[in-house]
């Protein structure tokens, strides 16, 4: 243990401190409990740096545990510490291998350094651990976009319309990774969606966006341009943008510079 952590933590006159080094005969998982509980209090403070040495302290005595690892490794990529980010995810990823959660953000530290293939097998294994989760199919699905994997993201994308099947972001992303043929089953599923009236009006974009996509890789270019125009008009629309106004305005202006 080291007094510097302990110190900096009894400098803080707004933390109620009962540390560690004041019970000697604490046993290592009861030592490791409370600083987790400091790192907490330091965390919900914005005392970050702080947090990080608790958690810290708090690994060192019990260091096989996985949510210690986790916390550890959030904090850290909250911090921009990446690479130490990554070697805490990948301890809390050898104590709990079936936490889909921790190969997660391991994969997204792994991205967030460059390192992309492992960014991938990292994802991969969330997603097979979880695969009725949204989240986790969302980012493998966009990291492999994102890199050029496209046949890959293309299933995933697929897989993700089945779980999510009135997000329109997602079909937006199918279609533009997909070869369409005329009565192609995707359009058909799109076009019915335009009809379900709890739609969000995002989504009914994305769709309108998606349908103008597939029917001009289609060669439909007749209807593309159709759901193209609606897609705008509804984009318009959410766009809290003035223009008579803003052109009014303009002409006053001009009108104020080109009479002086």
């Amino acid at each position: 243990m080291t007094m510097s952590t302990v110190e900096k933590l009894h400098d803080r006159a707004d933390v109620p401190l009962h540390a560690p080094a004041d019970e000697p005969d604490m046993s290592r998982e009861g030592a490791a409990r409370v600083w987790r509980q400091l790192a907490n209090m330091m965390q919900q403070q914005g005392l970050l740096a702080l947090a990080i040495e608790a958690l810290l302290e708090a690994a060192a005595l019990e260091p096989t545990d996985a949510e210690t690892f986790f916390n550890l490794g959030n904090l850290l990529h909250a911090t921009d510490q990446a690479e130490a980010a990554v070697s805490a995810f990948q301890q809390a990823a050898r104590c709990a291998p079936e936490n889909a959660g921790v190969w997660h953000n391991l994969g997204n530290a792994f991205s967030h350094v460059g390192n992309n293939q492992a960014a991938e097998i990292a994802l991969e294994e969330a997603v097979r651990l979880e695969p009725e989760n949204t989240d986790f199919q969302r980012t493998f699905a966009f990291h492999l976009l994102e890199t050029g994997n496209k046949a890959e993201a293309r299933a995933a994308f697929g897989r993700l319309a089945q779980l999510r099947p009135t997000d329109g972001l997602i079909h937006l992303n199918l279609a533009g990774l997909t070869d369409y043929q005329p009565g192609d089953a995707h359009i058909a599923t799109m076009q019915a969606l335009l009809n379900v009236s709890e739609i969000d009006i995002e989504d009914r974009i994305n769709l309108e966006f998606a349908l103008f996509k597939a029917f001009d890789r289609s060669g439909d270019h007749p209807r593309a341009f159709a759901y193209l125009e609606v897609a705008n008009r509804l984009r318009r629309q959410t766009l809290d943008y003035d223009f008579e106004s803003e052109r009014a305005a303009f002409r006053t202006l001009k009108t104020f510079f080109t009479s002086r």
